[in-house]
This record gives C-alpha cells, structure tokens and sequence, in this order.
C-alpha cells in the first residue's frame, strides 16, 4: 500500500473515534459549567480528529508500525495548536505563569497534551 492510500485509509478509519471523544470532551465541558455550542462539539470533535490523522503519516513512514511516540508528537502538535489560540492547558494553573514567567504557555500545552497523548498510547498497549 502505497503512502497515500495508507494515509487515506488511516485517516478514515479515525473519524468514528474522533466523533466519539469529541462528544465526550463536549459533555465534560458542559459538567464543568461551560455552555453547549455547535461550534465548542465541532471544534472538539475536529481537534480530536486532527490527533488521530497526525498519527498517520508517521505511521506510514515507518511502515505501518504503530508507536506511541507517534502518539506524543500528535498530542504536543494539537496542544500547541489549542494553546496558541486560547485554549487551556490541563492541570495547569493559570497562576503557574505568574509564578514562572518565563514558561511559554504554549511549550507547556505542548508538553501536556504531548504527555497525555504518550501516556493514552502506552496504556492502550501501543509499542514505544
């Protein structure tokens, strides 16, 4: 299979579970006191597709060899996304930068999201 087609397929195979989790996010979201909006399960639902198509070339350019370390890139590369346009980061304190002024917001959503997604990834059995 060519790197293309695997892309293609890959990518497909990701919509479900990223309709999935972003209708999770949306409804955590919503617990946590934040309104419902078309555009918040949208963007959730897109963010988390976005992760998982991420995964997809790397995965095809080593073959097919699923690796959490793909997971990680995927994760960091989305939290800086989220970060840099307003998002939170979680577990994070928005008095952390006050304390530590000279942490990048978006560096530290890169590393947390990038964690969390390696931690996802290792817990659901993937290699490193």
């Amino acid at each position: 299979m060519g790197f293309l087609s695997y892309n293609a397929e890959c990518c497909k195979r990701k919509f479900p579970g990223a309709l999935i989790m972003g209708t999770l996010f949306t409804g955590m979201d919503a617990m946590q006191g934040a309104r419902f909006t078309p555009a918040r399960f949208a963007g959730n639902v897109g963010f988390s597709f976005v992760y998982g198509a991420l995964v997809c070339p790397m995965q095809a350019m080593n073959g097919g060899r699923e690796s959490a370390v793909h997971n990680f890139l995927s994760g960091a590369t989305v939290g800086a996304i989220i970060v840099s346009v307003g998002g939170g980061i979680p577990f994070v304190s928005p008095d952390f930068f006050w304390k530590y002024p000279n942490v990048r917001p978006v560096l530290l959503g890169a590393g947390v999201y990038g964690s969390l997604g390696g931690a996802m990834a290792v817990f659901s059995g993937k290699p490193i």
